[in-house]
């Protein structure tokens, strides 16, 4: 499903607006994950709501928005964290929307995508008949919303799907105190999953111990950091490894 994941990202990526964004997601999606819906909801600060921008299932005309912590859209917004269930419309926190044709599906997959710390949408899968998403497709949804969060933050500090005259705004994150002045500097430099090629290996066992250390060491060199400048940082610049 590597190639699958690599292929959704990059045709998001590529893509001319936020609206053949967001379709081409959905559409892609449902192939890659055989399912018969998927929908992306996107974070509206200033109404405190998440609005339907996008789905492949649904019906494509309603109008549908949920405030913060409504719904099973909101219990993923709320929690930061995704929610797989077998039978949605058991759950406390279900909400129909009759207009959208929702009531028809049982399953329920969705999952936040988040942006430092900041949830910009959610993403959602659904099925017509009561069905457990496996750990394998879970991750599989976890990893695509980690992966658009960087192309949609990316594509918003390029000046990406807005007029040509938006302006661009940057926000950064105070890392120690004090004002400092200069010009402000892009990091590219980190690589991203569709530039990383497949390849294979006769000897499996030996890459995935390779696997291994190489996170145990990154683990302990971020310990390392922490430690180092624990006492400057601020606490909301901090993550806990």
């Amino acid at each position: 499903m590597l190639t699958q994941l690599r292929n959704i990202v990059q045709s998001v990526a590529v893509s001319a607006d936020l609206d053949q964004a967001l379709h081409t997601l959905v559409q892609q999606t449902c192939v890659a994950m055989r399912t018969e819906c998927c929908s992306v909801y996107l974070a509206n600060r200033e109404q405190q709501c998440f609005d339907l921008m996008a789905t492949q299932g649904l019906d494509p005309s309603a109008q549908v928005s949920m405030a913060f912590g409504e719904g099973l859209v909101g219990v993923v917004g709320q929690r930061a964290e995704p929610l797989n269930l077998a039978h949605a419309r058991q759950h406390p926190a279900f909400k129909p929307f009759p207009a959208s044709g929702e009531e028809a599906f049982q399953s329920f997959l969705g999952t936040p995508i988040i942006y430092r710390k900041k949830v910009l949408g959610i993403l959602v899968v659904q099925q017509h008949q009561p069905r457990q998403f496996d750990e394998s497709e879970e991750s599989f949804l976890v990893t695509l919303a980690a992966q658009l969060a960087v192309v949609f933050a990316h594509a918003k500090a390029q000046g990406g799907w807005q007029g040509t005259h938006s302006p661009i705004l940057l926000e950064g994150m105070p890392a120690s105190p004090g004002i400092g002045i200069a010009q402000a500097w892009c990091d590219e430099s980190q690589p991203r999953l569709e530039d990383v090629a497949p390849a294979s290996s006769l000897d499996v066992p030996r890459e995935l111990d390779r696997l291994d250390a190489a996170i145990d060491e990154a683990s302990t060199e971020f310990r390392r950091l922490r430690k180092r400048f624990d006492k400057e940082l601020q606490k909301e610049a901090l993550v806990d490894f």
